[in-house]
């Protein structure tokens, strides 16, 4: 998990690095400029990582909340 959210905050530092004059030369990189090719390529792994992001925290989450719910039958706050 620690190695997902690693990949997750690399990712978005590059994507801010154009920004600040890093990656930002005017080279073409498969047709497309160097800037919107990093940004591209970010947002393809961020894409994925958000896609294995989901069953290992929302899930569970999930399934916590059906067996538990956090609101009683009548639809107030349980625990007050």
């Amino acid at each position: 998990r620690r190695l997902l959210w690693w990949v997750v905050g690399i990712s978005l530092a590059l994507t801010w690095l154009p920004y600040f004059g890093i990656f930002n030369a005017p080279v073409l990189i498969v047709g497309l400029p160097q800037p919107l090719a990093l940004t591209m390529a970010c947002n393809v792994v961020l894409t994925l990582c958000v896609l294995a992001i989901y069953p290992l925290y929302f899930k569970p989450m999930i399934r916590a909340l059906d067996r538990q719910p956090l609101l009683d039958e009548k639809g107030g706050v349980k625990g007050r």
